[in-house]
């Protein structure tokens, strides 16, 4: 049998092994593989750019050194940005507030950014195979780090008609800047033809699925004089989320769309029809998940998702200081079903470094330990992922490797702890939770499902039957047999 060159390998197993390099093995490994011969340097290069992942440093240096002509080649473009890189931009500003809302050119290091983003449309432009586009602002210290929301949104203007898989998550980071476009708008026009959906920004609206918007009057000067007359913000923005578009507007293609409103989200000035300092709005300014549920809800009745599979919304409520039994919690707000996962957390310390994790606990039961970004993905079911060579794509194309520009791809898993091996390492670490459960022998705290997606129900620690709750300190309630101390009842 005639063994075969190294040169000579069927192109699909070729393209495998160079995958598991490319994921598996150093940078050098792969830029070996580059140059080890023509038929080797054809497949690889489509390898190499198939799923560009991009940091603060590297992307002036990947706007300079791209070649155009290679933008063909790209299926996935990933940019993750630090917003604790910029926190020594404090150092030069007298005020928080120069920083977020009176330099409208960026401080320090974030006008760089700013600039490098003004350059990425053009560069997107030549992507015309691309079908999926993660911005992701990450978990660090914001503090210092600001986006302009009209200058985001000419990124999302340049996107190709191929890129039907979108995630954009600002951290809660998005700010009015230069400009006057309305964000919501924008995305409006991208979101009909998009198969996946993952959204968080720090203001949003239903004009993300079409609502009709106030007239463009609405926002001037000559309307101030009636704002005490027109009601509460947050009475106006609901008479306003139900106006439809006619007919109503349609997502064919749409199956998962997550819209997280945990970074204190509210609704856009623009379409609660002021532009900028109406203090009504300030005051009364309504939640953009109520808004937005609701919307989604009509379009819902109207068959405008017909091969939807998961329409969810995330939002946050923390504890109350008062009740010491009670606890800070995702809601996971399911629009197809009308229903709401009240997901409990809690936080519990780290190792020797004093560093916080968070307890969590799953509409599976599931119990883990992990840092808040990671439990507030498993909140969201994990509808994103990462992939081990930092791409970010939808989980539902990871599990089932439908879409053949994703084959190969591996997750790379969620840094998440078992209490098991939690316990382990820290044996004399507990905390309120698990030591009156360990004490009664029941389950005291577990995930909540209740009936449709605007209210909001306060998750509280069980108190069993003969059992009774001592308060020793702000932070513990601890669970005791009933009659056998006085201090008092909680």
């Amino acid at each position: 049998m005639q063994a075969l060159t190294i040169n000579a390998l069927p192109e699909e197993v070729l393209s495998y092994i160079l995958q598991h390099v490319r994921q598996s093995s150093s940078p050098a490994s792969f830029v070996s593989c580059l140059v080890c011969c023509r038929t080797w340097h054809e497949v690889a290069l489509r390898e190499h750019y198939r799923d560009i992942v991009l940091g603060v440093s590297g992307l002036g240096l990947f706007l300079e050194k791209f070649p155009r002509e290679k933008g063909h080649l790209v299926k996935s473009l990933t940019i993750t940005i630090d917003p604790s890189d910029f926190s020594k931009d404090l150092e030069q500003a007298e005020n928080y507030e120069e920083v977020v809302f009176h330099n409208q050119n960026g401080l320090g290091n974030v006008g760089a950014v700013w600039s490098h983003m003004q350059c990425l449309p053009g560069v997107i432009r030549t992507m015309s195979q691309l079908s999926t586009f993660s911005f992701v602002v990450g978990h660090g210290d914001a503090r210092g780090f600001w986006l302009s929301r009209p200058l985001l949104g000419v990124v999302i203007k340049a996107l190709p008609e191929t890129c039907v898989y979108l995630e954009i998550d600002t951290g809660g980071c998005d700010q009015d800047g230069p400009g006057s476009s309305h964000l919501c708008e924008i995305l409006a026009g991208v979101i009909p033809r998009l198969h996946h959906l993952r959204l968080r920004l720090r203001r949003m609206c239903p004009a993300l699925f079409g609502a009709d918007m106030p007239e463009s009057g609405s926002g001037s000067d000559s309307d101030s004089s009636s704002d005490s007359d027109s009601g509460s913000a947050e009475e106006e923005g609901k008479k306003k989320s139900l106006v439809q578009s006619e007919p109503p507007s349609q997502y064919p293609f749409l199956e998962t769309a997550m819209i997280n409103c945990c970074s204190d989200s509210y609704v856009c000035t623009t379409f609660m029809g002021k532009r900028y300092g109406w203090t009504d709005y300030y005051i009364n300014r309504p939640e953009a998940r109520t808004l937005i549920a609701e919307y989604l809800g009509q379009l819902d009745h109207s068959s405008s998702f017909p091969h939807i599979k998961r329409l969810w919304l995330l939002d946050l409520q923390r504890e109350d200081s008062r009740c010491r039994s009670m606890y800070s919690a995702y809601n996971r707000r399911d629009i197809i079903r009308n229903k709401t996962w009240t997901i409990p957390y809690h936080p519990v310390k780290g190792h020797d470094d004093g560093s916080l994790l968070y307890l969590i606990r799953t509409p599976d039961n599931t119990e883990v330990l992990a840092k808040k970004w990671v439990i507030e993905s498993l909140a969201e079911g994990e509808t994103w992922k990462e992939t081990l060579a930092g791409a970010k794509v939808p989980s539902a194309l990871l599990i089932g490797q439908d879409d053949p520009a994703f084959e190969g791809r591996v997750e790379k898993p969620l840094p998440t702890m078992s209490v098991a091996a939690y316990r382990s390492r820290t044996p004399h670490s507990t905390c309120c939770l698990w030591h009156n459960e360990e004490k009664t022998g029941t389950r005291l705290l577990s995930a909540i499902e209740s009936d449709g997606v605007i209210e909001k129900h306060q998750v509280v620690e069980l108190t069993p039957p003969g059992w009774r709750r001592q308060v020793y300190d702000a932070f513990s309630s601890s669970l005791e047999r009933d009659g056998l101390f006085l201090t008092p009842l909680q």
